[in-house]
């Protein structure tokens, strides 16, 4: 039991050591941090086939997809939509016609407190009138100019509205 002890020790020492982390690190923080370590443990794993990465689903690490279509073979909707896209917070995988097809997060799809706020800029609507906004703590779409607002007008949400010049930019004045 004693060698298990140290063996784990030495390992999670190495292991910090090389991840730039130090044991000092933890000590602020309770057991639960835990499960952190080990989802990014899982995520920094790279498998040998590069269309394949190692991610952290339900308390395992398990290798999935990098993209949508390279999940080509005996294709299941919970696999299939458990796969989350490098660098594309924007897109989905979507179990469609017994394939696994990239498409659009819409803003209501938004996991407050499990992404980056700055994510739900990139998201879509359904409307080309409107963008995402983060606002009153949510991700929402809102209308890009108050002109665009014509269907039950409400005074509250009218006003509410921030005036955009283009997709990109917010104007404040």
């Amino acid at each position: 039991m004693k060698q298990l002890i140290k063996a784990f020790i030495i390992s999670l020492t190495i292991s910090h050591a090389i991840c730039g982390y130090s044991f000092y690190d933890f000590l602020d923080n309770d057991c639960s941090y835990f499960e952190d370590i080990k989802a990014d443990a899982c995520e920094s794993i790279i498998p040998g086939d590069t269309t394949k990465k190692c991610s952290f689903y339900n308390n395992q690490c398990i290798t999935t997809y990098r993209k949508c279509e390279d999940y080509k073979i005996n294709v299941q909707k919970e696999i299939c939509e458990s796969i989350t896209l490098e660098y594309s917070p924007d897109k989905k995988c979507v179990f469609e016609s017994n394939q696994c097809v990239e498409k659009k997060r819409t803003f209501s799809e938004f996991k407050i407190g499990f992404e980056a706020i700055s994510n739900c800029y990139g998201l879509h609507t359904n409307d080309e009138n409107k963008l995402c906004i983060f606002k009153n703590n949510k991700c929402e779409g809102q209308y890009k100019k108050c002109e665009d607002y014509k269907d039950n007008i409400q005074k509250d949400i009218c006003e509410s509205i921030q005036p955009f010049d283009n997709d990109d930019d917010i104007d404040f004045s």
